[in-house]
């Protein structure tokens, strides 16, 4: 074997990886029902024989982007948080988009509309307005209030980095401080 051939062949992880790299690609492109696993393999520049050692079904390769990007995710977020929603929670959220853009959009556009994987997204979205919920409790005494505010921020924060993913993440050094500032707007704002 020439050392071209060995450098082309991939670990199993490694194209593991690629084929759920390319996999998440191709569903944000044309999304769930309308991508083929034709699209699969050619994202991932495999042919359809080679996507079906890693993966049964269509279905099987979406769980496994979601899986990814939630690793992706966590690790980000609880390598930058601690206690408290703080700017370091939005430099994890920041820093999980930069590193997987697509499983990002993918998760927070896409899983929400599939019947399958929309469980997924609300149980993440659902902890994460608790966690800011909690958060707020020191600052607003309205439950109803709190709730509102939790629910916006969450909204405007992840809708905001999604908008920074479409435009090419331009400054990504400043969008952390962008975000605290939606954030303390919100908070600031005693009339709902």
């Amino acid at each position: 074997m020439t050392d071209a051939v060995k450098d082309k062949k991939l670990h199993r992880n490694e194209r593991r990886q690629a084929i759920i790299a390319g996999a998440a690609e191709a569903f944000v492109k044309h999304g769930y029902e309308a991508t083929s696993l034709d699209d699969v393999a050619q994202a991932a520049s495999i042919s359809r024989a080679l996507l079906y050692r890693h993966f049964d079904t269509k279905k099987a390769i979406y769980q496994a982007v979601i899986d990814n990007f939630l690793a992706t995710f966590h690790g980000s977020v609880a390598a930058n948080a601690d206690k408290r929603f703080s700017g370091d929670t939005l430099s994890g959220l920041v820093q999980a988009a930069q590193s997987d853009p697509n499983g990002f959009r993918l998760f927070f556009r896409h899983a929400v509309r599939e019947p399958d994987f929309q469980a997924y997204y609300d149980e993440l979205v659902s902890k994460r307005v608790a966690y800011i919920e909690a958060a707020l409790k020191q600052f607003i005494a309205s439950k109803k209030e709190r709730r509102f505010k939790a629910e916006l921020m969450q909204e405007l924060v992840i809708g905001t980095i999604l908008i920074w993913l479409d435009n090419g993440m331009p400054k990504p050094e400043s969008l952390p401080r962008l975000l605290g500032n939606i954030v303390s707007n919100v908070l600031q704002e005693d009339e709902i």
